[in-house]
């Protein structure tokens, strides 16, 4: 058997997989979720009262998130109590 890594994955080391994925730098839902260690209905729910920069993309109106705003939620986001 190969060498097995069991280390969670960093930050970093998401933001890096992610921009490897997509051209635009753009993070979908899951992505950001992912980044944000939250359920992918909580990034729905912080996107829908306006806590978390999402732009809509497609027919389907896809959130679509960049890193700069993920960052920007974190430093505010800090402070206050998630919900």
């Amino acid at each position: 058997m190969m060498g097995v890594d069991t280390k969670e994955s960093t930050s970093e080391e998401l933001k890096e997989d992610q921009m490897k994925e997509s051209p635009d730098g753009m993070l979908t839902a899951g992505e950001a979720a992912k980044l944000l260690n939250v359920h992918i209905n909580t990034v729905r729910r912080w996107t829908n009262k306006g806590l978390l920069k999402a732009y809509r993309v497609g027919r389907r109106h896809d959130r679509r998130f960049t890193q700069q705003d993920i960052d920007h939620f974190l430093l505010t986001s800090s402070s206050s109590p998630r919900s």
